[in-house]
């Protein structure tokens, strides 16, 4: 995730392009998260560091999208490869259903893929899905795992590398 003070303090473009660069890291290996709150002032200067990473290869992603700071204008200026819902949208107490659609539909169109935060039962998945969402994240998929548990996951997958590079 990137915030606004980041790309204020510190040219990002080339601190990451820098990083992957040092470790041999694919560039569309990685993705660039954007909290929407950063996209509220001076967006040219925003933009423009956006196109920067998105020629350089990286993933660009829209966080928190309808947390409060929602411009469709954002769908359209900006050159995001997957927008992530807030998890407000799927608050129980909240009819959001129709909105939630609409707004699957549109990024559909767009050509954006979706994602939304929060998924905790199986109704919610079971909805997303019907809406056309491609992506949830939450504790019914998945809930934090400590790192030592996160390792020994990635040292099990280490024999299925070649086949993952393969078929990438």
């Amino acid at each position: 995730n990137i915030s606004r003070d980041d790309f204020d303090t510190t040219n990002v473009v080339k601190e990451i392009t820098a990083i992957t660069d040092k470790y041999g890291v694919d560039r569309d290996l990685i993705i660039i998260e954007i909290t929407e709150s950063a996209i509220s002032n001076d967006e040219n200067v925003l933009k423009e560091q956006l196109e920067k990473l998105k020629k350089a290869g990286f993933k660009l992603w829209l966080d928190d999208f309808g947390s409060g700071y929602s411009s469709l204008n954002v769908l359209h200026e900006f050159n995001f490869d997957l927008i992530k819902l807030d998890m407000k949208f799927l608050d129980p107490e909240r009819e959001n259903a129709i909105l939630i659609d609409c707004i699957i539909q549109l990024a559909n169109k767009l050509k954006i893929n979706t994602l939304i935060e929060g998924v905790e039962t199986k109704e919610q998945f079971d909805f997303i899905r019907k809406s056309g969402c491609g992506r949830a994240q939450g504790f019914f998929i998945g809930q934090p795992e400590n790192i030592m548990d996160i390792r020994k996951f990635i040292d099990e997958l280490a024999p299925f590398k070649d086949n993952f590079e393969k078929n990438r």
